[in-house]
């Protein structure tokens, strides 16, 4: 099942320091987290819920970049780098959407992302400010990132 089927909404990703998580080019190639200035498209990713229906914490989704074509992947399924160079949607491009609280996710909420078995988290090195890593064992600050929609009616 291809990811265009599904409800995309987009959305923007901070990380702890404030920095905007950007699919280089578009897409295609590295993931860093070290835009601060307002976002532009490369900094917008389509965000889609695998079953379907509102964001909710607990759900396997799929970021696509802002070129259409790429999603964003653990490389070997984790424990190395965070890619935008997927032109499908597998186990190593899909991951679970988590928030503290549980819940439908919002604008501004404190998110984490692991991959799909759950065996790694998604880490903005030192925080933000660099390279975007799939390489952590549990959740913590740098594991934790802001998810903005990226205009007000596409809120759940």
């Amino acid at each position: 099942m291809g990811v265009r089927q599904l409800s995309q909404r987009s959305r923007h990703v901070s990380d702890i320091r404030d920095h905007f998580v950007v699919a280089e080019g578009g897409g295609g190639g590295d993931v860093r987290a070290d835009r601060r200035r307002r976002p532009g498209s490369w900094e917008i990713l389509g965000v889609s819920t695998l079953s379907g229906g509102p964001l909710i914490s607990g759900d396997r989704v799929a970021f696509a970049t802002a070129d259409g074509v790429h999603y964003l992947q653990a490389t070997g399924g984790g424990g190395s780098s965070l890619r935008a160079v997927s032109q499908s949607v597998g186990a190593s491009e899909t991951f679970v959407i988590e928030t503290a609280g549980g819940g439908i996710i919002r604008h501004g909420d404190s998110i984490a992302l692991r991959t799909s078995d759950g065996s790694w988290f998604v880490v903005a090195e030192g925080g933000g400010g660099g390279r975007i890593r799939v390489t952590s064992l549990s959740r913590g600050g740098w594991e934790t990132f802001t998810i903005l929609f990226a205009s007000p009616h596409q809120q759940p």
